[in-house]
């Protein structure tokens, strides 16, 4: 960089408690001046202080308990105990130790037992109440959507009618339909009737008419229909070329005023021969029912004829009114017809269409039976049960936001009243004969007590009194009331204002899963119940075999105790040594005998070597050599680890699992600046001879402030303080990590100056630091594991790291680490920039340490001074004054020069003011790389 920047020297280690004091240093370790060469572990030149607490008591803490014999205690000789014990109260013993075996072994066991039930049941329940949660979240959703599904059914059920009306006023727009041309009306009918169904692939029921009857009139009183007759409940088949009706009416207003139906053709233009010669034949003031011919809509034959005028029925009324013109549609009503063994009762959807001169030329409508809507809801029913249980105690119904039934899936009865009394009445929903029907929505008025027209769009409830879950979906259409435009959307003001409802037992989902649950606990139950009782009777087994064993071994131990003792007494003293990593005999009590120093091996850890006349017996012999390859190796593992770690894991006693937990820490990345280019360049051996000094320097740095090398990858290094918590009562690691980061720039400068007397060349460092809460434990597999660090906070640090190429500086910290506890009165810092890193949402504050306070000249005034001016020219950049910020960003560079985040923060305000930004504009970078 331009400007240089000397940093300073690092902290002072912090404090470590002394002797007596209420804060100790857990992970310290005690180094005495002996007379005698030691046999220790080399820790990089960490040292500790002398009143810590030993390295067995941290281990306790953090690997799990474990029971050393107190420093200081003298034991009895092994050797005359054992006599004692096994000859003089033989007899005595036998019986304390095998009352006391067993008392301890079903104590043992019964806790144990109840350990692992009290375990299972928790395991249990918590999978319980898990699973519970899921499923009920999954179910809402399910039912969700089956109700979407039944509310597309029935809507594109309605669209059909919908459709023909809009389809029919726009042919009479393109001139297609006209009021004189009857016969090319009537031929436009009967292309709705028959081709439009066909358009509509995915909506296929089977036997339910996709399009009912489609009819127009004008006011002149003709009327013209056709009709599936597949609709009508009367026929046996719908197959044939007698599929479809066609009804007809002359108008009424013929020339001359006769009413003789001679004259009833002459009213009728533009009709064909045969549409003729059926005029000829009509009555007026009538409609005709004529069956027609499948193929081509021409009438066959007439059925019957009665008196109808088209003007008096509701559909034209309410066209006719509607002013501007628009589809409307009519309240339920009894849809009138010739036949007189098809009453049905159903909707009718109709739209006035007026000429050029504004004058009414006809209205255009279709019609659709609510029997329809129900067969379709009782195919819903039938369908959904499909792939379940039998669903026969499930309904689905439809009701307008009056509460009168449009529609139901247990029948017609519960829509219309029948009787001599009440033939044809619409039911009201309380008024049914379906107690499920008056449950759901009682259940819907109960959620939503200001009536059914204010209800959500849609909604599900999971009754757990009833165990009936309710659903619901609003389905409108056709107008808005002209008397209610500027109210509010919910009541609703159109014509069509449909509440779909479905009631369903929670079983119709549940039930395999409930079975499923009462036999897992059951077996439960059954397992537990057997494990208790084979526990049971093994304890008099226990007894016996406790007994056996006990006598024989007293027996052969009698005889060879005096041998092995003293033996034993002294390699288990030096074992217990060894498990607290003190190898403060250098030839381990006699055990051991010095040896030659091997190559590369540590000048302060000597070799020991099994002594030549360790003992006479072959066994003990063996032991001795075993315990020395075993110490070996422990001082080769902790060169591959971090010798803290490595201490703690041995004294804990136990074998290291899986697992990790919650701690605060200070995380720590570095990295060599374009290492790979200068990889190329350099020999392999001349490489890595300058990474192993690099790295040997800087990991000891970092362990003189108490840090733990995590791991080295490649030129990387990570590092954390604080896990395990053990040295940093006071929560000021972080002032340790800050500290070692300086003393490491600071010696990395010292080594550039040796590299280039021996013409190396030399590079500089980027380091990211963070402090957060990250999850610090082992981690891997149950075969290979290592200690350390996982979390957001980990990623952070490493994406700090590698922002320091993109700013130019040596290290970047984040919020956290500027406010960590002592930091702010030791150190200096200035805002870089505010970024979103990749990865993560949040917006992320970014520093650059810049020196330790009080320390070095740039710590002085002009540091200060350095840093409080970038923050004045950071203030008004995040304020959205981009003017003043180039204003203060030239002061700010005519007096430090070179500044990359200034060169940045520079290009991003010419850019703004070039090209403003708008009022949702954050000062927050989103970074899309790592």
């Amino acid at each position: 960089r331009a400007r240089a920047r000397p940093f300073s020297p690092a902290l002072p280690p912090p404090q470590r408690a002394m002797a007596g004091d209420t804060q100790e240093a857990v992970l310290a370790i005690e180094v005495r001046s002996l007379p005698h060469s030691q046999c220790h572990l080399s820790s990089g030149g960490a040292s500790r202080s002398a009143g810590a607490r030993t390295l067995g008591e941290a281990g306790r803490s953090v690997f799990g308990a474990y029971e050393s014999q107190a420093p200081g205690g003298k034991a009895r000789p092994c050797t005359l105990r054992l006599c004692w014990m096994l000859v003089g109260v033989f007899l005595v013993v036998t019986s304390l130790v095998c009352f006391a075996l067993t008392l301890l072994w079903i104590e043992t066991a019964a806790d144990e037992t109840k350990a692992v039930s009290d375990t299972h049941t928790d395991i249990r329940l918590h999978y319980e109440n898990v699973s519970e949660r899921a499923i009920d979240a999954l179910l809402n959703e399910l039912v969700l959507q089956d109700m979407y599904v039944e509310r597309l059914a029935v809507a594109e059920y309605i669209n059909m009618p919908y459709l023909a009306v809009e389809m029919l006023g726009g042919a009479m727009d393109q001139k297609v339909v006209t009021v004189e041309g009857m016969d090319g009306n009537v031929k436009q009918l009967w292309w709705l009737q028959t081709k439009l169904p066909a358009l509509e692939k995915r909506f296929a029921w089977g036997g339910i008419p996709k399009l009912e009857s489609v009819f127009y009139a004008d006011k002149h009183g003709f009327f013209a229909s056709y009709s599936n007759e597949c609709a009508n409940p009367g026929r046996s088949s719908c197959s044939g070329d007698m599929s479809y009706a066609l009804y007809l009416r002359p108008p009424d207003d013929l020339p001359g005023g006769t009413t003789s139906p001679a004259n009833a053709s002459a009213a009728v233009a533009g009709c064909s021969q045969a549409m003729c010669q059926l005029s000829a034949n009509m009555t007026l003031e009538h409609v005709h029912y004529y069956m027609a011919d499948g193929l081509t809509g021409e009438p066959r034959f007439l059925v019957s004829h009665q008196e109808y005028d088209p003007r008096e029925r509701p559909w034209w009324k309410r066209a006719v009114g509607t002013i501007p013109p628009q589809i409307v549609w009519t309240d339920l009503q009894n849809l009138k017809t010739v036949r007189p063994d098809v009453a049905p009762h159903g909707f009718s959807v109709s739209r006035a269409y007026y000429d050029d001169e504004g004058e009414l030329a006809m209205v255009a409508g279709a019609t659709l039976r609510i029997s329809h809507i129900s067969d379709i809801l009782i195919r819903r029913v039938t369908l959904a049960a499909q792939n379940r249980p039998p669903d026969s105690e499930s309904c689905i119904f439809i009701l307008d936001d009056t509460g009168r039934m449009i529609a139901s899936s247990t029948g017609m009865p519960d829509v219309l009243c029948e009787g001599t009394a009440c033939s044809g009445r619409q039911q009201m929903w309380n008024s049914t004969g379906s107690g499920l029907i008056k449950q759901a929505v009682a259940s819907l008025l109960q959620r939503f007590p200001s009536g059914l027209a204010h209800l959500n769009n849609y909604a599900v409830h999971v009754d757990k009194v009833s165990h009936y879950i309710y659903s619901h979906f609003r389905l409108e259409s056709g107008r808005e009331s002209s008397e209610n435009v500027g109210s509010e959307p919910n009541p609703s003001t159109r014509d069509l204002r449909w509440i779909i409802v479905r009631a369903q037992p929670i079983t119709a989902y549940e039930k395999q899963i409930l079975e499923e649950k009462a036999t897992s606990q059951q077996k439960s139950r059954v397992a537990m119940a057997n494990l208790e009782e084979k526990i049971d009777s093994k304890e008099l087994v226990t007894l016996v075999l406790c007994g056996c064993f006990l006598v024989a071994g007293a027996l052969g131990l009698s005889c060879i105790s005096w041998l092995v003792s003293r033996r034993l007494k002294t390699i288990a003293n030096q074992m217990d040594k060894v498990a607290r990593f003190d190898f403060s005999d250098s030839n381990c009590g006699g055990l051991f005998e010095a040896g030659a120093k091997t190559p590369g091996s540590d000048s302060s850890t000597p070799e020991l070597s099994p002594h030549r006349h360790s003992s006479k017996i072959h066994e003990i012999a063996h032991i001795s050599k075993a315990f020395h390859n075993m110490t070996s190796g422990l001082q080769s593992f902790s060169r591959y680890m971090d010798p803290h770690i490595v201490k703690l894991l041995v004294q804990s006693g136990q074998q290291a699992r899986l697992g990790v937990a919650k701690a605060q820490v200070t995380v720590f990345f570095s990295d060599i600046a374009d290492f790979t280019k200068m990889a190329e360049v350099l020999e392999p051996p001349v490489l890595a001879e300058l990474l192993g000094e690099y790295l040997e320097e800087m990991s000891g740095i970092i362990m003189e402030h108490s840090g733990i090398v995590g791991e080295f990858i490649g030129d990387e290094i990570m590092a954390w303080w604080n896990a395990p918590p053990l040295e940093f009562d006071g929560k000021q690691h972080t002032v340790a990590a800050l500290s070692a980061a300086l003393e490491q720039q600071q010696r990395l400068a010292e080594l550039r100056e040796h590299w280039s007397e021996q013409g190396l060349p030399g590079f500089t460092v980027r380091m990211g630091l963070v402090r957060g809460q990250a999850l610090a434990g082992n981690l891997g597999s149950t075969t290979r594991m290592k200690y350390g660090l996982v979390g957001d906070n980990v990623n952070l640090a490493s994406r700090l790291e590698g922002l320091c190429k993109m700013y130019g500086v040596g290290c970047l910290v984040d919020d956290g680490v500027r406010l960590a506890p002592g930091v702010p009165e030791h150190f200096v810092f200035r805002s870089v920039d505010l970024v979103s890193v990749k990865g993560r949402k949040n917006a992320t504050e970014i520093f650059e340490l810049v020196a330790k306070r009080g320390t070095d000249a740039l710590a002085a005034p002009s540091s200060l001074a350095f840093s409080a001016d970038f923050a004045a020219v950071q203030e008004q950049y995040r304020q959205g004054d981009f003017t003043g910020a180039l204003v203060a960003l030239e002061s700010f560079e005519s007096r430090w020069p070179g500044d990359k985040p200034a060169s940045i923060l520079r290009d991003r305000c010419e850019k703004l003011l070039k090209y403003p930004p708008g009022n949702d504009w954050s000062p927050m970078v989103q970074l899309h790389e790592k």
